[in-house]
């Protein structure tokens, strides 16, 4: 244990003086105690810096969690709030609302507060996201497609809603191709 402790002191440079008698007696082991120096000193380094990006990588991958834990428990609080503003649009229960039902929403302060307060957006971009989830055409939007909608406003784009999106665009591109044909 004493000759670990002497050999790490050495190679912090602490216990020179114990090893010079060595080093003059036997000149040939100074490259020997150099090679160890480095070898240790790097061996050292390389524990350290494993450790500090192991840790690293601990914080960033509960960070990660954390964030999507807490996007979960945002799109439940979202899902919950616009299933209330969508059954007060949809007063016949149809499980859709159309154009009118939809604009109808902008015309009750309280329903917009609680829109406005959940997703952020100006009322004006909110209004028009009717006709971009319209996608077929026929006047309505389902509960889904406007929870989806107004959710995806609120998330920040990433590849992976960018590969959506481009999914998306080619599955309506097929079924236009096959229409067309």
């Amino acid at each position: 244990a004493d000759s670990m402790f002497t050999l790490f002191a050495f190679m912090n440079g602490h216990e020179w003086h114990m090893v010079r008698p060595l080093l003059d007696l036997l000149p040939w082991t100074k490259p020997l105690f150099v090679a160890f120096t480095i070898c240790g000193s790097w061996a050292l380094l390389s524990v350290m810096t494993g450790v500090v990006s192991d840790h690293i990588q601990y914080v960033r991958e509960q960070q990660q969690r954390e964030d999507e834990e807490a996007r979960e428990e945002r799109r439940e609080q979202l899902t919950v709030l616009l299933s209330q503003i969508f059954a007060s649009a949809d007063t016949e229960g149809r499980g859709y609302m159309s154009r009118d039902a939809f604009m109808d929403i902008f015309n009750s302060q309280y329903q917009v507060r609680r829109l406005m307060g959940a997703i952020h957006q100006p009322v004006a971009d909110v209004k028009r996201i009717f006709d971009w989830l319209d996608v077929d055409g026929s006047g309505r939007v389902g509960f889904a497609d406007f929870c989806e909608g107004l959710d995806c406003l609120e998330e920040p784009v990433t590849g992976q809603r960018l590969l959506k999106v481009d999914s998306g665009v080619k599955l309506q591109c097929r079924r236009l191709q096959k229409d067309i044909d």
